[in-house]
């Protein structure tokens, strides 16, 4: 909410007119040379070009580049919770255990936001939430406790006296958010426009968000980026060669890195594998950590991490 303030105010101070006002996609007119947007207030605007960054369930975007299948759709939610007491908001990101998908715990100036994204297909909300709140009381434990039991398990909440006090102050004190994270698969990569005659769309409208990972920001912020620049060049149709040689190539891959990304190596789960060979190798340890960090892509990912292996521990 803070970042998304942040732009809007950032676009009013560049000349940009921000108008607080909910518009449905059967509001959006084509007219001969341009669009007309009607506000649920009546108000009506007109303009050459309709941009879409209305987020993963665009209506806009199903009008305009038709529905995405609900397998390539995934789930978020979490929770807000207050900063820990004692000890330090450490940035989390676990792999879920027997689910696909990952748990985080990411502080923020006055809170911290814990959450859990899967796939649709493997949602099952009461055992996922039960599985955050055990993550969610560990993760305060882990900050009580410092460097004491640095490998504690975070998805057994031990249920202490203590825990479960903390227990029951979350649940008094945290606020619950939700979303949905699009999850492209390589064909509908291949296919999906994300521009025609007179539109566009930007971020998750378009599916622009790792498959992997479900990182977006970055590639909201990108799209953006591009299209503007294709904009002011004359040319907006260009926008949809320049995110696909921009970034397309790399969400493409992660797509097709995805299952076994979440599968098994070895007769354990991968991320359990990548986990241990990085604890014990140095090498292997500092590319998983570039990409995480977003400066390892996944097109080289495969040649990274066997040029790091063969390299001594």
């Amino acid at each position: 909410i803070a970042f998304d303030t942040f732009l809007r105010e950032r676009a009013r101070k560049a000349g940009a007119t921000v108008l607080a006002e909910k518009v449905s996609a059967r509001a959006c007119k084509r007219t001969g040379d341009g669009w007309i947007v009607r506000t649920q207030t009546e108000a009506e605007f007109s303009g050459k070009h309709l941009l879409a960054a209305d987020g993963a369930n665009s209506a806009i975007a199903k009008k305009l580049a038709g529905p995405l299948p609900p397998a390539e759709m995934e789930v978020a939610f979490g929770y807000r919770a207050p900063l820990p007491e004692v000890g330090d908001a450490a940035t989390v990101v676990a792999f879920l255990p027997n689910w696909v998908g990952y748990a985080w715990a990411f502080p923020r100036i006055d809170h911290v936001s814990f959450g859990i994204a899967t796939t649709q297909d493997a949602f099952d909300h009461e055992s996922l939430d039960k599985l955050l709140w055990d993550f969610m009381v560990s993760y305060y434990e882990v900050a009580q406790v410092g460097n004491l039991r640095p490998r504690m398990d975070l998805w057994k909440r031990d249920k202490s006296q203590i825990n479960n006090l903390r227990y029951h102050n979350l649940r008094y004190t945290a606020e619950r958010y939700a979303a949905r994270i699009p999850g492209l698969s390589p064909r509908t990569w291949d296919t999906r426009k994300a521009c025609g005659e007179g539109w566009a769309l930007l971020g998750d409208a378009a599916g622009f968000a790792d498959p992997v990972t479900g990182e977006g920001i970055y590639y909201a912020l990108r799209s953006a980026e591009l299209f503007a620049q294709a904009y002011l060049a004359g040319e907006p149709l260009a926008y949809e060669q320049s995110w696909r040689k921009d970034f397309g190539a790399e969400l493409r891959r992660a797509s097709q890195m995805r299952r076994r990304f979440y599968g098994n190596f070895w007769g354990a789960p991968f991320t359990d594998r990548m986990i241990k060979f990085a604890r014990g190798h140095r090498g292997i340890r500092k590319v998983l950590g570039q990409l995480v960090a977003g400066d390892q892509g996944y097109t080289e990912l495969k040649k990274k991490l066997a040029r790091s292996a063969l390299k001594p521990i």
